[in-house]
């Protein structure tokens, strides 16, 4: 199952790359198109999975619960529940029954890329062409380095952290 959400940030880092490069290519990037695309895609099936969550979870959840899965609603609403769960502790420990949104951390993770990811793309197409691939290369290798050391020394913040993780995605 784990393997999975890297195949996950595999491929979704393939289809943002070859979108935006081949607008590039076509000398049509427009970040605004970009971004609206994304939401068209990701947000109404967040807001129905999240609704009905927290719908269910009125009704099943005590206060302390129904508190702890708004909170977690409204990080994963704003793209940080990865960063949230990483300080509430390992992924590997932390109850799903109580976790309504703990796998929204990939969705996360993926909306943290998009939000870096489309400016790097840009600045270095339109800089740096020459050097694009290696550029990219060296910022893949970088982010695999890191998770490969964090994942001995913070193996919580190497699981939820784009820097650790971005290697996957670049690697699409």
């Amino acid at each position: 199952g784990f393997v999975g959400v890297d195949v996950f940030f595999v491929i979704s880092g393939f289809l943002i790359t070859s979108i935006l490069y081949g607008e590039c290519r076509q000398n049509d990037p427009s970040l605004a198109r970009f971004y609206q695309r994304r939401v068209a895609r990701i947000f109404p099936a967040f807001t129905a999975v999240a609704l009905t969550t927290l719908a269910v979870a009125f009704f099943v959840y005590l206060p302390q619960d129904l508190a702890s899965c708004g909170a977690n609603f409204s990080a994963a609403f704003l793209s940080a529940i990865n960063i949230k769960l990483m300080f509430q502790g390992n992924y590997f420990v932390l109850s799903p029954d109580s976790q309504p949104f703990l796998h929204y951390w990939t969705l996360a993770v993926e909306e943290q890329f998009y939000m870096v990811f489309p400016l790097l793309l840009l600045a270095l197409y339109r800089f740096a062409r020459h050097a694009l691939v290696s550029l990219l290369l060296v910022v893949g290798i970088a982010s695999f380095a890191w998770g490969w050391r964090w994942s001995d020394t913070h193996p919580t913040w190497a699981f939820y952290l784009l820097p650790t993780r971005g290697w996957e995605l670049l690697a699409g």
